[in-house]
């Protein structure tokens, strides 16, 4: 007999990720990096969803999707739920959407959508409260990506949390202004990166436009494309990591995101003295692993 199989999809605003999920197993097999905010509208949205699956879906009992998928730019805009938030508030809220993905062997799966998340000050936020939630019941998440989420969990709920557009911002910063020039070709983990996103955690200033200018200042005397992306994404963390410590306080983090972004994260929480793991991204996998043959019978 046939084990059953689900079809995780955890679709943001810049990536989509798929995995197919047994009772034991998790393989990851979809990674583009085509976001929703990179199609002009739902139906092109929907059929670019249903394109992307249909290689994968054949032997697929379920299709759940995560993250921006039930959002505006997604394929089924859900409600959001009010903070405090259990799992199992987020998970029996989760409906069927109008995408029915076929497969190649014609065999139809509709797609699932769960909730996003409000908290009383207005933040939303859409997948990375499944991703905490997954993790751990107490403490603080730290989601980074194009919008960072810091994450306070008690007793099961989600209490609270905040955006950060730290991720976006850097993209910007470093593609369509004067930084771009000076930013261009420098990456971690070069050495001089790491120094020059040292100097940018550590300088918290109190104008942080005329710090974005030193970078560019500081470029045109060296010429060094490390230094100034590294101290223009210690600028920008800087200033979410002196903001997340003063509402969340110095206590230890779990980092859940991908690798590239979780090493930096990392890197800012060691140069704060913030205790802290790493958890992988596909945790969220194991909230929709279904029964094996055995188990059900």
């Amino acid at each position: 007999m046939t084990e059953p199989t689900t079809l995780v999809v955890d679709w943001g605003t810049s990536s989509l990720r798929a995995w197919r999920v047994g009772a034991d197993t998790a393989q990851e097999v979809i990674r583009v990096d085509t976001g929703v905010k990179g199609l002009p509208n739902r139906a092109a949205t929907t059929r670019f969803l249903i394109d992307t699956l249909t290689p994968h879906a054949d032997g697929v009992d379920a299709i759940e999707g995560v993250g921006m998928i039930s959002s505006t730019l997604g394929i089924w805009e859900t409600p959001y739920l009010t903070t405090p938030v259990s799992l199992d508030q987020l998970l029996t809220s989760r409906v069927e959407s109008d995408c029915v993905v076929p497969g190649l062997s014609g065999n139809a799966v509709t797609v699932r959508v769960g909730p996003g998340v409000r908290h009383s000050d207005g933040d939303i936020m859409r997948g990375e409260e499944l991703q905490a939630l997954a993790a751990t019941s107490e403490g603080v998440v730290v989601c980074p990506g194009s919008h960072s989420k810091w994450i306070e969990l008690t007793g099961g709920h989600i209490t609270r949390f905040s955006t950060y557009l730290s991720g976006e911002l850097y993209a910007a910063l470093s593609s369509h202004t004067a930084l771009t020039e000076p930013t261009t070709g420098g990456e971690p983990p070069h050495p001089d990166w790491l120094v020059g996103f040292k100097r940018g955690l550590g300088s918290t200033p109190s104008d942080f436009s005329r710090a974005l200018f030193l970078v560019r200042a500081g470029w045109l005397t060296d010429k060094n494309p490390h230094l100034a992306s590294g101290f223009l994404s210690g600028l920008v963390l800087g200033m979410e990591w002196s903001n997340g410590l003063g509402v969340y306080g110095p206590n230890e983090i779990i980092l859940i995101g991908h690798s590239t972004t979780t090493e930096v994260y990392s890197l800012a929480a060691d140069h704060f003295g913030i205790p802290h793991t790493i958890h992988k991204d596909h945790g969220v996998t194991n909230l929709f692993r279904p029964q094996s043959t055995s188990e059900v019978s």
